[in-house]
């Protein structure tokens, strides 16, 4: 497969990248120009990077479900991995749950500390997500000959 230089250089920056703390999230240098070639390449290699962003997701609410603050179990059954095509997300509430944003980051007029049990475990797994980005990165870069 003859690949253009697009692609070339999104594989040689990945290659290059390093990780980089943004505060609450994780950002893979070189994962945009890495999605970029791959959209080039087939609808299959997206598939394989929506699957990562849901597994690196779930490392996460695997690791923040026992942290998660109970009395009706409403707001630990709205955790869960929210994958998008070209990002991994955990989502906690919904338009019908409004407390999960008071509950994780607080509301002093109201007396409610915060309790960031989704930050505190992003804070300790940011290694383990990063490897599991570069183990399936590395397996796409080979499987579509991108070196």
């Amino acid at each position: 497969m003859a690949l253009n230089k697009y692609q070339k250089q999104a594989a040689a920056d990945y290659r290059a990248g390093v990780l980089g703390d943004r505060g609450g999230k994780i950002e893979i240098d070189g994962l945009r120009q890495v999605q970029k070639a791959l959209k080039d390449v087939s609808k299959e290699s997206r598939d394989d990077m929506k699957e990562t962003h849901r597994q690196a997701g779930q490392i996460i609410v695997d690791a923040a479900t026992p942290l998660v603050p109970v009395q009706s179990g409403a707001l630990l059954a709205s955790i869960k991995s929210a994958p998008l095509q070209r990002q991994g997300r955990v989502r906690l509430g919904s338009a019908s749950l409004l407390y999960a944003g008071p509950i994780h980051f607080g509301w002093p007029a109201r007396n409610i500390a915060p309790n960031p049990f989704v930050y505190e475990v992003l804070d300790g797994r940011r290694g383990e997500v990063s490897k599991l980005y570069e183990q399936r990165i590395n397996e796409i870069i080979k499987k579509n000959d991108l070196e």
